[in-house]
């Protein structure tokens, strides 16, 4: 009696302890550089949060001036809560204070098709019409006469209901 072959594959022998070990590896790589504060701060400075004297109180802003605290700096230094605004290089134009309002741009809609005179290549740019839909359309026309409205579109192979949804705003029988 023979036995079957033995198929391995990578999880069975040494090959599942590397992967082991390079996962673990990888992990603690990941690890040590999420916690590692070199990537917030420079080297050599130390990670401090501020004290209660160094942040600002809210308050509501209509409060009298002796009601608000403002912060101070401290020995330190001050506590940065905004960047300045870099200035202009020289000679060029000053930026607005807000962006110019939004101008309303008129949506040109894409011009009908006529399917009683359109060609193979302008039933073709409808969506869904291919060049066989097209050539069917056209051999219907021919043989049928022109169409007066979507149900004469119905009549042709390939045509149903959803695509006559989709094309019913973008083609015309006039």
């Amino acid at each position: 009696m023979s036995q079957p072959p033995v198929v391995e594959d990578w999880t069975y022998g040494p090959a599942r302890w590397i992967g082991v070990g390079l996962v673990v590896a990888l992990s603690a790589v990941g690890l040590s550089w999420s916690l590692s504060s070199s990537r917030a701060t420079p080297a050599g400075a130390a990670i401090s949060t501020p004290k209660p004297e160094q942040v600002k109180s809210v308050a509501k802003p209509d409060a009298p001036a002796a009601q608000r605290s403002e912060a101070k700096p401290k020995a330190g230094g001050p506590i940065v809560t905004e960047l300045p605004a870099a200035p202009a290089p020289a000679g060029a134009p000053a930026q607005p204070e807000s962006p110019p309002p939004a101008v309303p741009v008129a949506a040109n809609p894409p011009a009908k098709i006529n399917v009683n005179t359109a060609s193979i290549a302008e039933l073709e740019s409808l969506p869904g019409v291919g060049p066989k839909l097209a050539q069917r359309i056209l051999d219907d026309r021919a043989k049928n006469g022109s169409y007066k409205s979507l149900k004469d579109l119905d009549r042709v192979s390939g045509i149903g209901t959803k695509t006559l949804e989709r094309l019913a705003p973008l083609i015309t029988f006039d």
